[in-house]
């Protein structure tokens, strides 16, 4: 999502949305578009505490820190946050702010604000569905649980079908694909998956809804909030606004790289400089600006996941 946000996919802009809707932003709850609107201002409002959605979202969800923090501070914070609550309430306040719903957004254009009606269908959808489709099957009723499932499906396309693009949210960024179509695909995708989880469980094949809720859902509002937290909190915590000081590169063994920076995100100050270089080519940029004097002197890098090889 996060390549597809800066059209690094492919060259075909359409092609580049569509692979990064399909094959990981809906599978997430969320499209490309919705967290391309996040994510930018994140770029262009780096660190600025009143328009950075990175640092509005962690102070709502209770997990910002005023750095710099003693080490014991820290690590309370850290213990705090493995919270079950704190971490669902991570993951809800994240989709509120990559969905742009909430007031104050920087690329929100308070002319022409649409409706926030087609998002509340479509996470009416993706939520309360599957809730009433399990419950239906653990009560022993699948052929309702299947009667559902096909009417809600159906119900949901007919509507956002039928609403004019106007009607959508509208933003000061121009989608690739349009709003009605990109939320029609993902109330799609929704019921090929929920469809198939279905099929699998009520046929005897296999606890397929289970397993989903097992190894999908459930890390979705644990391991995978508490990743992007610490993520968030090592990268700009403590950083100005500054060109080479509003982040920072992590040298890190292999297990903290492929749990909180996967695909480049350890070579995270190159890729504020130059966010159009791809996640495979950041290490070499990285060499490469090393050979501009300022860089040198005021890029920071970090040996490990906290500690700086010389000074604070």
């Amino acid at each position: 999502i996060h390549e597809g946000t800066h059209f690094l996919l492919f060259k075909n802009r359409h092609l580049n949305e569509l692979a990064s809707d399909w094959l990981a932003a809906f599978p997430i709850y969320t499209s490309t578009y919705q967290f391309r609107i996040h994510h930018l201002a994140h770029h262009q409002f780096v660190n600025d505490p009143e328009r950075d959605p990175d640092i509005a979202q962690l102070k709502e969800s209770g997990h910002w820190l005023d750095f710099p923090v003693p080490p014991i501070e820290l690590l309370w914070s850290f213990v705090k946050a493995l919270s079950p609550l704190k971490l669902a309430a991570f993951t809800l306040i994240r989709a509120k702010y990559s969905a742009v719903g909430f007031d104050g957004h920087a690329y929100v254009d308070p002319g022409d604000l649409g409706s926030k009606w087609p998002l509340r269908v479509g996470v009416l959808y993706g939520v309360a569905v599957p809730i009433v489709t399990v419950e239906l099957i653990r009560l022993g009723h699948p052929q309702a649980a299947v009667a559902v499932l096909t009417a809600a499906t159906v119900a949901a396309l007919a509507y956002l079908a039928a609403l004019p693009e106007r009607a959508f949210i509208q933003t000061r960024l121009a989608p690739v694909i349009s709003h009605r179509a990109t939320m029609i695909s993902r109330v799609a995708y929704f019921a090929l998956l929920y469809g198939t989880l279905t099929f699998l469980t009520v046929t005897g094949r296999a606890p397929a809804w289970h397993w989903f809720g097992l190894y999908w859902v459930l890390p979705l509002f644990t391991a995978f909030p508490l990743f992007m937290m610490l993520r968030q909190w090592v990268q700009h915590g403590n950083a100005d606004r500054g060109r080479y000081t509003n982040t920072r590169v992590f040298l890190t063994g292999p297990l903290v790289r492929y749990a909180v920076f996967p695909w480049g995100m350890d070579y995270h100050l190159p890729h504020h400089l130059m966010a159009s270089v791809p996640h495979y080519n950041l290490r070499r940029l990285h060499a490469l600006m090393q050979r501009d004097p300022v860089y040198r002197e005021k890029g920071v890098v970090l040996h490990g996941f906290f500690a700086a090889p010389e000074g604070p």
